[in-house]
């Protein structure tokens, strides 16, 4: 068996995923992964059975795109806080994990996030004052006036 540049010891094929430390496990996640970018990019509660069933196969491995995935999902809770403050701290975390994860596409993704984060944040500030404005004054029979 001959050996090409970046394929591991019994393979043959070059391998794309980088540590995963032997060719059996390389070859269980090559056949996991195929067709199986929708289960990674789809939100959990958009699932159809059968792509649920591949996600919970997909999530055994330790691979870059299951750490992306895992990223993406805990980002979803950043749209449930209420206080700016709390949702920057968030933030700020967030960004630091996916800069320490070696995953250059989520890195790219935190330093937009990095770049906007102030008129990210404008967006709990205007959803406050929007449902301050909507349950202070709730307009009744005697103080809506029609124009």
């Amino acid at each position: 068996m001959t050996r090409t540049a970046g394929a591991r010891i019994g393979c043959q094929r070059p391998s794309r995923f980088w540590g995963l430390g032997c060719p059996k496990i390389y070859h269980e996640a090559e056949d996991t992964l195929e067709n199986s970018r929708w289960c990674l990019l789809k939100r959990k509660e958009n699932l159809t059975e059968k792509q649920e069933i591949k996600l919970k196969e997909i999530l055994k491995y330790n691979l870059r795109s299951v750490r992306a995935y895992l990223l993406k999902e805990d980002f979803n809770g950043f749209w449930e806080y209420v206080s700016p403050a709390w949702a920057e701290k968030f933030l700020d975390r967030w960004c630091t994990r996916v800069m320490r994860s070696q995953i250059e596409p989520m890195k790219k993704v935190a330093k937009t996030i990095r770049a906007h984060k102030l008129l990210i944040l404008n967006w709990f500030k205007a959803k406050k004052a929007l449902l301050m404005a909507i349950y202070s004054d709730p307009p009744t029979a005697n103080n809506f006036d029609p124009p």
